[in-house]
């Protein structure tokens, strides 16, 4: 059980990896073209990854422990990406 959460979550944080990191992508073209279209269009690109992956989750007769365990993960990976680009906090700064 224990090896299978952990597995729930190391796929929910590569999920989230892919997901953030095409989000940042597609941020940073829409402020250099201006493209709305392409954003929108990676919008339902990005939906349809966890969409998918939550399809392939159930498929697989994963639990709903398992899916709270792949959801940790992919806001595991929010968090760290978050760190990484970000320029920095000022101080006293929290998060809320």
């Amino acid at each position: 059980m224990t090896a299978t959460l952990a597995l729930a979550a190391v796929a929910g944080a590569a999920l989230g990896a892919l997901y953030f990191a095409l989000l940042w992508r597609a941020t940073r073209r829409l402020v250099a073209t201006g493209g709305g279209r392409d954003f929108a269009l990676a919008a339902l690109a990005r939906m349809g990854l966890v969409l998918g992956g939550v399809v392939l989750f159930f498929s697989l007769g994963g639990a709903p422990s398992g899916l709270a365990a792949a959801a940790l993960g992919f806001l595991a990976a929010r968090e760290a990406l978050a760190r990484r680009i970000s320029p920095g906090r000022p101080e006293g700064y929290e998060c809320r």
